[in-house]
């Protein structure tokens, strides 16, 4: 009987610890799957980003072998989205989009990425198979390693920035417009003003009155002054150029703050 209780009351534990078992593996089960589902979802997020982001997005092996490709990356060479460019070597593939040449440097840039496990950034310039259009685009190869810090594949983004120099193109065509604009103009103005300075200076030598005296020097000192300010829009042309210089002279302070 003394036995016997004994083994009852292992079995009643025993009994116990299978039922807490039974409830840390429900719930271990619901966590799996809730995580799970986490996991689900965020792949799916990933995914819609990939699909409709504007930067193209390729993931090669370490033996430059699509693993991934963007719908964006698909479209970019010419390819139907549906197309599944996985096992294709990353040679084959660009060398049809961009020629052998560039296919080449463009490998051994991988290469390098996978010897020495630094991002590597480019900017190329082409012509685009589609429409041979000219195209501007940087590339950004980095290593993807695992927790360990193994290397794993390559991750590449191809960004167009043809917009981004054609606004630059626009940018600098309209500067010199305006420089030219301003050279032409100041110099228009200039010619009559140097008349006007030049006749207030005759009148002075006429024999006038002080009134008429003192409001002819204030034409003078008007006409001065705008040309002085007509010069200094003439240096825009040198300051945009970086050719300004800086030359150290007197002036009378007293002089500047009258005119």
């Amino acid at each position: 009987k003394k036995e016997n209780k004994i083994l009852q009351q292992k079995n009643n534990r025993l009994i116990k610890d299978m039922d807490n078992a039974r409830i840390l593996f429900k719930e271990r089960n619901i966590v799996t799957r809730k995580m799970k589902q986490i996991k689900e979802q965020k792949l799916e997020h990933f995914n819609l980003f990939l699909k409709f982001c504007n930067e193209s997005v390729i993931a090669l092996d370490s033996d430059l072998r699509f693993i991934y490709s963007s719908n964006s990356f698909l479209k970019r060479i010419g390819y139907d989205e549906n197309r599944d460019l996985t096992g294709a070597h990353l040679y084959e593939v660009y060398s049809q989009y961009r020629g052998e040449e560039n296919a080449k440097e463009f490998c051994q840039l991988c290469r390098e990425c996978l010897q020495t496990h630094e991002t590597i950034e480019r900017q190329i310039e082409y012509n685009s198979p589609i429409d041979n259009s000219g195209k501007h685009t940087t590339i950004a190869i980095s290593p993807a390693t695992n927790e360990r810090g193994e290397l794993q594949n390559l991750v590449i983004v191809l960004k167009d920035v043809t917009e981004f120099y054609e606004m630059k193109e626009k940018a600098e065509i309209a500067g010199k417009a305006k420089t030219e604009f301003l050279a032409n103009m100041s110099h228009e103005i200039r010619t009559p003003m140097n008349a006007i300075v030049g006749m207030v200076e005759l009148i002075m030598r006429e024999d006038i009155s002080d009134t008429v005296r003192e409001h002819i020097y204030n034409i003078k000192s008007a006409g001065t002054n705008l040309l002085g300010i007509i010069n200094d829009i003439l240096d825009i042309s040198k300051v945009e150029s970086g050719k300004i210089e800086l030359l150290e002279d007197e002036y009378e302070f007293a002089s500047i703050i009258n005119d």
